[in-house]
């Protein structure tokens, strides 16, 4: 056994329970978004998938908010841990992991989950934090121009509409959208840089 791995003889049996309960509720969560759209689904539907009353289903996961990061959470498990939504620092704005194309065709409806309006603040702020690294010299209107394409270029709705309306496969989604994201990090860098 791992370090990383929990040792289950240590846990206690509750402790075990509530990992099961939460991991049915997720997963029963993940499968009704494989076959319905994001919006069509309720909580009654989770918990009848689940097997759990709605009362636990509202007691792991309080909120809507909170299931659809149970979902993002998800697919970081698939890409290494990347978090295809949430960058922590300017440098993962771009170099999406090649591992998303492939689990974007997938589970195009998960992504469609996330690109709702539920988790796009905690995007914004986000990215905000993260283009504020190579954009401090800019004025801020600038800066904010910069945020706002950076943001849409990292959301679930830049993969659907790629995907939806220009017909491209995972790869080409991931292709695109790095290269988008690299260019125009490169013009910020040399924007500020020439502004200090």
């Amino acid at each position: 056994m791992s370090h990383a791995e929990p040792d289950n003889h240590h846990r206690s049996l509750r402790e075990q329970q509530v990992d099961l309960t939460r991991d049915l509720i997720v997963r029963a969560f993940r499968g009704l978004l494989e076959n319905d759209h994001p919006d069509a689904i309720t909580y009654p539907q989770v918990a009848e998938a689940a097997g759990v009353s709605l009362r636990t289903v509202y007691r792991y996961f309080p909120t809507r908010v909170d299931l659809l990061q149970s979902a993002a959470a998800w697919l970081a498990e698939f890409t290494g841990g990347a978090r295809w939504d949430d960058p922590r620092t300017v440098d993962d704005l771009a170099g999406t992991v090649p591992e998303m194309g492939r689990v974007f065709d997938e589970h195009t409806n998960v992504f469609r989950a996330l690109a709702g309006d539920e988790l796009q603040e905690q995007r914004r702020v986000a990215v905000a934090a993260a283009v504020a690294e190579v954009s401090g010299n800019l004025p801020a209107d600038e800066a904010r121009r910069a945020e706002a394409v950076l943001g849409c270029l990292r959301s679930g709705r830049a993969w659907l509409a790629l995907h939806d309306h220009y017909g491209l496969d995972g790869d080409e989604i991931v292709a695109a959208l790095d290269w988008a994201a690299r260019t125009l990090l490169e013009d910020v860098r040399g924007r500020n840089e020439a502004a200090g």
